[in-house]
């Protein structure tokens, strides 16, 4: 029996493309590989979870690929409303070493507290399997907010206080549960005066407002 590397690629008038690869062995054609199964997740984080799989068979080829799918299930004012987006794929890991035995990977890039199901496809020189059955749904951690609040104004001013208004953020952007939102506000002398007085590490007068 002989054992033959393949590699394929596309080519146009301006070049040759980067090229995929796969290693069969003539006398037993390759052909479609089998669907993963047993999905677990584990290392929920905010960004980011571990996807745990049984393989498929490899189609009597390197996978060359492992395509994972996503599908949220939105939240409205902190309360799931059961509507489900379309999968899409949120992951693809190439087998550049053609590994033979991968059962696990991290799924990065994430969003923050969102409820997630995951499905997860391999792919060989012939093609990809089936989508696997569906992940059981889980909730990626909180985090703080990646935007800040719009529109600062300041409304009033005495010589004791100040009334300042914002644009608070978008329930889509807290990044958390809507329970636990508030607003941190500091203010400094312009002058500079004051600095560190209150043991803050940068000074000002800091508080806090729930949203």
């Amino acid at each position: 029996m002989t054992s033959y590397a393949l590699e394929v690629a596309a080519m146009t008038a301006a070049g040759r493309g980067v090229a995929t690869t796969s290693t069969i062995s003539s006398g037993v054609p390759p052909e479609l590989p089998g669907v993963p199964s047993n999905l677990v997740i584990s290392n929920i984080s905010p960004r980011s979870a571990t996807l745990r799989f049984r393989p498929g068979s490899n189609g009597k080829t390197v996978i060359s690929k492992w395509i994972v799918e996503g599908q949220v299930v939105r939240e409205r004012g902190g309360e799931r409303d059961g509507k489900e987006e379309e999968w899409r794929v949120v992951y693809e890991r190439e087998n550049r070493e053609k590994q033979p035995d991968v059962d696990s990977m991290e799924i990065p890039d994430l969003l923050p507290f969102t409820l997630y199901r995951f499905r997860l496809r391999q792919e060989n020189i012939v093609g990809s399997s089936p989508s696997s059955t569906p992940s059981r749904m889980i909730q990626t951690l909180q985090s703080a907010p990646d935007t800040p609040p719009n529109n600062l104004t300041l409304v009033t001013a005495t010589q004791t206080s100040l009334t300042l208004r914002w644009a608070p953020l978008p329930v889509s952007e807290y990044n958390g549960s809507p329970e636990t939102v508030g607003y941190w506000v500091c203010v400094r002398r312009a002058d500079g005066r004051g600095e560190g007085e209150d043991g803050g590490g940068g000074g000002g007068q800091r508080t806090g407002v729930r949203g």
